[in-house]
């Protein structure tokens, strides 16, 4: 649109800039070209590289600079990175030239523009740089994230608060924070030291809980599946009891997983019968997150497997949506580069990372998932968690208070499917 804008403004009136232009467009071209090759070769052959992996992401670190895919990437963005100077030099070039020559408003409108496109390809050159050119630094994580048209390379601080405290609390009378999931056991502390509010030490805090305004008793029963099997005959028996939950449910089904390889194994082991048995399947991946939302919305007898952002943000209310499923309590996969390079800044400063950090971010992250179920005081349905370490380990009790104030019921695979028959039964 640009180089169009830009001909027809301009070039096509002024025949001395003409072969800049021709030479300008030839490049982009080629650039065009050149990124579309290589990123469509990068991201199958970073596919490749994750497939057996547990998240769609890896640290851009040590250990990965060695791998022949990250000097294919590294080298490949290089070459895209000198292709796209010499756009810049290009565009400077005739900017300037048109600058000694015109003064027209709309040739200065185009010069502004001109300058405006520049700065936004040295903005990504300086972000290339600071990912792939720039030491590790235990206080930021680097990754690359493949989705399933694009790769992204990102770079993150992995502690904000000195940011916040400077650039928000400092220059604000007040601040609000609001939400159903900032507390612990009916603590903010977790919270508090997430965003740096100890940091503010010149505000006052005041902190509430409010009772909330769903009657979860009537509303909403949560089942956990308590069993102590082998691996194996436990994964066996998560299928066949989210099979059995959805069935009953007739659909109205969120199963949230914890990684894209359990969530893809799951879908495609009960697709089949669930097709079958007349319902609508949905995966997260293969359609846009607004779309799978709307058939959510307009469909009663989904079943959508989902993991990441499905966990919070959604709101689906009515009977669209009646029984959610949580395969796992929701800690971080230890491949995820954020939540390794957090354990040991963490680590690195004598905290354990495991009470600090891991734990307080499950238990949140497991409150939002559960917060799919019910949005408004109609909604009823039944919440299902097939982890029986919500009752095993030390940090149990921490977990079972972080839940909904409703009916809770401990059991084997008939239990279970039985307490969903009799639910919706009511």
């Amino acid at each position: 649109g640009f180089l169009f804008l830009l001909y027809n403004k301009f070039i096509s009136k002024y025949n001395d800039f003409k072969e800049e232009y021709e030479n300008l467009t030839n490049k982009i071209v080629k650039a065009i070209k050149f990124i579309n090759e290589f990123f469509a070769h990068s991201h199958s052959t970073m596919n490749e590289f994750l497939k057996d992996k547990e998240s769609n992401a890896i640290s851009i670190n040590q250990d990965f600079s060695e791998t022949a895919q990250y000097k294919e990437i590294l080298y490949g963005l290089e070459d895209l990175f000198k292709k796209i100077n010499e756009i810049i030099y290009l565009f400077e070039k005739i900017s300037e030239k048109i600058k000694k020559c015109l003064t027209e408003n709309d040739i200065l409108e185009i010069i502004r523009y001109i300058t405006f496109k520049t700065n936004k390809l040295e903005e990504i050159e300086a972000t290339f740089n600071l990912i792939f050119k720039t030491d590790e630094d235990i206080n930021y994580v680097k990754w690359l994230e493949i989705s399933k048209k694009n790769i992204r390379f990102c770079y993150s601080p992995l502690e904000v608060g000195d940011f916040l405290v400077n650039s928000i609390f400092a220059k604000k009378d007040f601040t609000i924070f609001t939400s159903a999931t900032l507390t612990i056991s009916k603590k903010f502390e977790y919270f508090k030291n997430s965003i740096g509010l100890p940091l503010a030490t010149n505000k006052e805090k005041i902190e509430g809980i409010f009772d909330s305004p769903f009657n979860y008793e009537e509303q909403a029963i949560i089942l956990i599946l308590e069993e102590t099997t082998s691996h194996r005959e436990l994964s066996l028996k998560k299928h066949e009891l989210i099979k059995e939950c959805v069935l009953i449910s007739n659909g109205g089904a969120l199963i949230l997983f914890t990684s894209y390889k359990r969530m893809k194994h799951y879908y495609e082991s009960l697709q089949k019968n669930f097709l079958e048995n007349n319902l609508v399947v949905l995966i997260q991946g293969k359609e846009s997150r607004n779309i799978l939302l709307k058939k959510m919305q307009q469909i009663d007898c989904c079943a959508l497997f989902a993991t990441s952002s499905f966990w919070e943000g959604i709101d689906i209310r009515g009977n669209n949506l009646r029984l959610v499923i949580i395969e796992k309590i929701p800690f971080d996969s230890p491949g995820d580069p954020t939540h390794t390079a957090k354990i040991k800044l963490l680590e690195s400063k004598g905290v354990n990372p495991f009470v600090t950090y891991s734990l307080p971010k499950a238990i949140l992250k497991l409150k939002q998932g559960i917060g799919r179920l019910i949005r408004s005081k109609t909604d009823r349905g039944v919440i299902v968690i097939l982890d029986n370490r919500i009752l095993t380990k030390s940090y149990s009790k921490t977990l079972l208070t972080s839940l909904p104030p409703t009916k809770k019921v401990f059991g084997g695979f008939r239990t279970i499917s039985n307490e969903v028959k009799k639910f919706f039964l009511r």
